[in-house]
């Protein structure tokens, strides 16, 4: 890894994160696929149907993730710009199980086989949003900066409800700019 140039500002804490960070065994990894809006909705629902239902007796492997790829984009979810390698291609699909995953909707039991979840049922039978509002609201992920001597005391963050905190601490009064700087840190 390359080092920070010796003038850049806080060189010395920035320097001490990356080390600290390599170490942990735990990350942060949430794929920016789409953002959760009323438009979003339904190609959510979309990609929870194909993959929690249409392919749960299909084994979890860059095959399938073809066939999901192709089944995606008849119904128009994914349009990939280029076909690729067979890796290269099916990383959409991957980066939308994550997504999936992170909702609670859809799960790979025992890594090989996908699942449909209760949440992923109500929202394929409702498509309502107040389903994908009660899974973020559970969403929880570690603190890569967290020293490995104090991870087994870690619960997780809850970015949510901190966000609705942060808001109702300040009287919902946070500009993007605050939200930038200092929440979303």
């Amino acid at each position: 890894m390359a080092s920070l140039p010796p003038d850049f500002p806080f060189a010395d804490i920035i320097g001490s994160f990356i080390r600290e960070f390599r170490r942990c065994r735990t990350y942060w990894y949430v794929p920016k696929t789409r953002a959760l809006t009323q438009a979003n909705l339904e190609p959510i629902r979309a990609m929870t149907r194909i993959i929690g239902e249409e392919f749960a007796d299909r084994e979890w492997n860059r095959d399938t993730q073809d066939a999901i790829l192709v089944r995606s984009r008849e119904v128009e979810v994914l349009a990939p710009y280029k076909n690729g390698t067979l890796e290269d291609r099916t990383a959409l699909v991957r980066i939308w199980k994550v997504l999936l995953q992170i909702l609670g909707l859809v799960w790979i039991r025992d890594g090989r086989y996908p699942v449909l979840t209760e949440a992923g049922t109500q929202f394929l039978r409702s498509g309502d949003r107040l389903v994908l509002a009660g899974q973020i609201a559970k969403y929880q992920y570690p603190n890569p900066s967290l020293r490995t001597d104090y991870a087994n005391f870690f619960k997780g963050l809850t970015p949510h409800l901190f966000i609705l905190q942060a808001m109702r601490q300040t009287g919902y009064q946070i500009s993007v700019e605050e939200y930038g700087l200092f929440v979303n840190l």
